[in-house]
């Protein structure tokens, strides 16, 4: 684009949907979501980690296996958008927010609708759901990004279980979470 081209840009919570360039011979559109580098060439907010956790798991312990899982995985926290779980307990809000990310909790019904790689009857026979982590990294993503592929699957460690989704379209960390549907809200 040069000096005296016009350009429109339209923007959707400060994703870039299209730009319009005309220098008067032709006119190009392109189709692109906002990029903006972090460590390792992340996309800050392009990351969804889904928790897990028995009643007993402290913040100290959550923020821990989350701490290792993203390290083991080098993905930079900088990248990480929200925590997703099943249940907003105060411990897994507590190491969410210790960090800077906000939380999203789902019903079990909504996390059990969620296809993963790696069910467990156990699981479903205490959470109502064959998976906490994954599904809810996997929804999340899909509520955030439009959909998202699970990077990371589920790594149990203490009490904790931890998974991480990618957003197949990053959203900038200024957009608000999306508001939740009245069944998830029950």
């Amino acid at each position: 684009m040069r000096i005296g081209d016009r350009a429109r840009t339209t923007l959707r919570c400060g994703v870039l949907a299209s730009t319009e360039i005309e220098d008067g011979r032709h006119a190009a559109s392109q189709r692109t979501a906002t990029g903006w580098s972090g460590p390792a060439g992340s996309v800050r907010g392009g990351l969804v980690v889904g928790v897990g956790a028995r009643r007993a798991a402290g913040a100290a312990e959550i923020g821990a296996l989350i701490d290792a899982v993203l390290r083991a995985a080098a993905l930079a926290p900088a990248a990480v958008r929200a925590v997703a779980t099943r249940e907003d307990r105060p411990e897994i809000a507590a190491a969410a927010r210790a960090r800077g990310w906000d939380v999203l909790a789902y019903p079990a019904g909504t996390l059990a609708s969620v296809p993963v790689p790696n069910p467990s009857e156990t699981v479903r026979g205490h959470a109502g759901t064959p998976s906490v982590a994954e599904a809810a990294a996997l929804h999340a993503a899909g509520v955030l990004g439009g959909g998202g592929d699970l990077v990371v699957p589920k790594r149990p460690g203490g009490g904790v279980t931890v998974a991480v989704a990618r957003l197949r379209a990053p959203v900038p960390p200024w957009c608000p979470p999306p508001r939740r549907s009245a069944e998830e809200a029950r």
